[in-house]
């Protein structure tokens, strides 16, 4: 026999059969099916957990028990916060546009922020299985004149239909999982829960939004201080100096490689006009060996680029194309020099491969020689004579 959790009981609540104890157990009977609207028992038992059962044998179906479940108890829990002035809150994802910081980036902020919508404030009033233009649906959310409306579907077996949706209203659709628990205790609907279909919801960009300079966006930056040292920094939008500074990139996180483009920014920073002073704009620069480090020419040493700033040797090449003519001859000479040193190795390791070769030949030779040696000193100190001796 089917048990069940959950009961209506003589007014039509919904009753738990965890509120429910030996004193007041027929507070609210009797009791009926949720499923077949058979009446039910409420089993009391210490032993066996509480359960409702049927007072007879009947054929009662489990997934009409969850939906008609479902459907009761959002109503009911729909229903209350619209007597005490409760929110129930429908959670979605907003588009909005933000144009706080556009004289900085140039463009208005696009972004999704996580809204909270409470549906008590428009929906005044809802209805089960109430009928709306030849469709019925199972909870019926609409506005004192009818004028904007939501249909609420729960399914447990069957979806909903493609004429309801293509009817044009908006529609909530709820997968109902094999619980017997009544759900929305809540009070609110997530968009992102897989277990929520949205049907016919036409979201538009608020416009109207801002975020009062608490921007979630980064500011890649060169800047220069006053001893025209240049640096290279990500910075909060709102937390940008005053003045100095060039912006490279906007950027949604942070990105790890940002320092990568120092050099490049450095220039073009000094050949618009900058006053900044930094040895990947020297003539003496080498190799790179890092983002902010190179060799220096001129005093054969690595050095860190704002050496430059007290550096008697520094002298800027006259245009960005002579640094990039630069950087062309400093990697063909790396590469050079290391296709030198791969082709040194490799005469080196053959050098050795060949002196070893020797150096074996040689131990073989000693080794035999010295076996040669101990075989003689064997037969002499045994009297061992040679055949080819004895025979003569």
């Amino acid at each position: 026999m089917v048990k069940y959790k959950n009961a209506l009981g003589k007014n039509g609540s919904l009753i738990n059969i965890e509120k429910i104890d030996k004193n007041d157990r027929y507070l609210n009977a009797p009791y009926y099916c949720l499923g077949c609207e058979n009446e039910l028992i409420a089993n009391l038992g210490e032993i066996k957990a509480k359960h409702f059962s049927h007072k007879s044998d009947v054929n009662c179906n489990p997934e009409t028990y969850r939906h008609k479940l479902a459907v009761i108890s959002f109503y009911e829990i729909y229903k209350d916060c619209l007597k005490t002035k409760k929110p129930f809150y429908y959670m979605f994802e907003e588009p909005v546009s933000c144009s706080y910081f556009e004289y900085l980036t140039g463009n208005k902020c696009k972004k999704e922020i996580m809204t909270d919508y409470d549906l008590t404030k428009q929906f005044t009033v809802i209805e089960k299985e109430a009928l709306y233009e030849g469709f019925r649906p199972d909870v019926l959310l609409s506005n004192n004149d009818k004028t904007e409306v939501i249909f609420v579907e729960m399914a447990v077996t069957h979806k909903c239909e493609k004429e309801k949706i293509e009817f044009g209203k908006r529609i909530i659709e709820i997968t109902i999982p094999n619980t017997d628990i009544p759900l929305f205790k809540t009070r609110e609907i997530l968009e992102s829960d897989e277990k929520i279909k949205l049907y016919n919801f036409i979201k538009k960009r608020n416009t109207k939004y801002s975020c009062a300079g608490n921007c979630h966006k980064l500011a890649l930056i060169v800047s220069v201080d006053h001893t025209y040292k240049a640096s290279m920094k990500v910075l909060n939008l709102k937390n940008l100096p005053d003045s100095n500074y060039k912006i490279i990139e906007i950027m949604d996180y942070m990105n790890p490689n940002y320092y990568k483009s120092y050099y490049r920014e450095v220039r073009k920073m000094y050949f618009e006009g900058g006053a900044v002073k930094d040895c990947f704009i020297c003539r003496n620069q080498g190799s790179k060996e890092d983002s902010r480090l190179l060799f220096c020419i001129a005093d054969r040493k690595v050095y860190n680029s704002n050496k430059a700033i007290n550096c008697p040797k520094y002298k800027p090449l006259i245009s960005i194309f002579a640094c990039d003519a630069k950087d062309t001859a400093n990697r063909l000479y790396k590469e050079k020099s290391k296709q030198e040193y791969i082709l040194k190795k490799q005469k080196e390791k053959a050098s050795e491969n060949k002196a070893w070769k020797i150096k074996k030949a040689e131990i073989k030779e000693l080794y035999k020689k010295e076996q040669d040696e101990s075989w003689t000193e064997l037969r002499e100190q045994f009297g061992i004579t040679n055949k080819k001796n004895n025979s003569t």
